[in-house]
């Protein structure tokens, strides 16, 4: 009755999901929306590849990033699926290989951290963290990786 158990799913992380974001990731300077891209110093990437999404939309889901298809037969009314032709990003082709920050469009959207923060030494622990993702979609060790390289390259 009075024992105490704690299970871990990674190795000296003992804090729930919840905890992790509410202490490291809520009252600071970066939440747990924040884009990981953002934590590694780019700002403003979601406005500048929807720029490139208006002006070079996929042909196909037309910048929408799924494809969907209305009374197929009786009782599917919608059937939606992502679209295989620009990844689901809605951009087409051309605007993939744009770039920005010196970075193209595709390595930003489907990149690890490892292709864009190349000018960190000690990325080892998060390297391999997809760039586009938001705080709250890593899991406990990704989190805690993160939160751990922006103290260790915290600027003064």
């Amino acid at each position: 009755m009075n024992n105490r158990i704690t299970i871990c799913d990674f190795d000296n992380i003992t804090e729930t999901r919840e905890y992790i974001i509410d202490k490291y990731f809520t009252n600071g300077k970066y939440k747990k929306l924040t884009y990981v891209y953002e934590a590694f110093g780019y700002k403003k990437l979601v406005t500048l590849i929807n720029k490139i999404k208006a002006s070079h939309p996929c042909p196909f889901c037309k910048g929408k990033k799924v494809i969907s298809e209305d009374g197929l037969h009786d009782g599917v009314y919608k059937l939606t699926i992502p679209c295989v032709s620009c990844y689901a990003s809605g951009i087409n082709d051309e605007g993939r290989k744009e770039m920005v920050e010196g970075i193209d469009v595709q390595t930003w959207l489907t990149g690890n951290v490892s292709e864009v923060a190349t000018e960190s030494s000690n990325i080892d622990a998060v390297a391999d963290i997809s760039i586009f993702n938001r705080i709250r979609e890593l899991n406990k060790q990704e989190m805690m990786a993160v939160y751990q390289f922006l103290m260790d390259n915290k600027q003064p």
